[in-house]
């Protein structure tokens, strides 16, 4: 292999081994914001870095490692902010958690996008560029969806409350009884 290859493969090395330290540092982030901002502000938050990390890998030269390095950073440091924003509905279901699986797993799904936008990529004309600032449509969905995110945590006194509005409607809530207060429980 020759030089230019080599350094490519170590700049690329550098990039994952910072970004998994920033996924990490990520999580212990989403979870203190979590605790001072509350779901909603969080998810908003975490959307508008993430949607920041895009722009900044769609605008970067490909030879700009810099720019790349930091764009990655910042979806990496934040794109934990929305996910774990999300799981705050888990506490809605607590003995059915195929939904809960379902919250997480969707969560997944961007490495099937890049995996897309890489075969888009090589078969087609379109750049990396233009795949990353078409991403950031979806970030637009999320945005919206996030507003619509409960400000403060789901509380058990919410739970039941969700619990005796489904009963009068005649569905099914999946919260266990145990988890209700003790004079909301049959």
């Amino acid at each position: 292999e020759d030089g230019a290859c080599l350094e490519q493969k170590a700049k690329l090395s550098l990039i994952f081994s910072i970004a998994s330290i920033s996924l990490a540092l990520g999580f212990a982030t989403a979870g203190l914001l979590l605790d001072r901002w509350g779901p909603r502000k969080t998810c908003l938050f975490g959307v508008l870095m993430v949607s920041t990390g895009l722009l900044i890998f769609g605008l970067a030269p490909k030879s700009n490692f810099e720019m790349l390095l930091i764009g990655e950073i910042f979806l990496t440091t934040f794109g934990p902010c929305p996910y774990m924003s999300a799981l705050n509905f888990s506490n809605l279901f607590n003995k059915n958690r195929t939904i809960v699986a379902y919250i997480a797993g969707l969560f997944n799904l961007p490495i099937v996008i890049y995996a897309i936008f890489n075969t888009i990529h090589e078969n087609s004309s379109v750049t990396k560029n233009e795949l990353c600032l078409s991403y950031l449509a979806m970030m637009g969905v999320c945005f919206i969806l996030g507003c619509f995110y409960p400000a403060e945590a789901f509380t058990p006194e919410q739970r039941a409350w969700l619990y005796e509005d489904a009963q009068s409607y005649g569905m099914v809530y999946a919260a266990s009884p145990a988890s209700l207060p003790s004079d909301k429980r049959e």
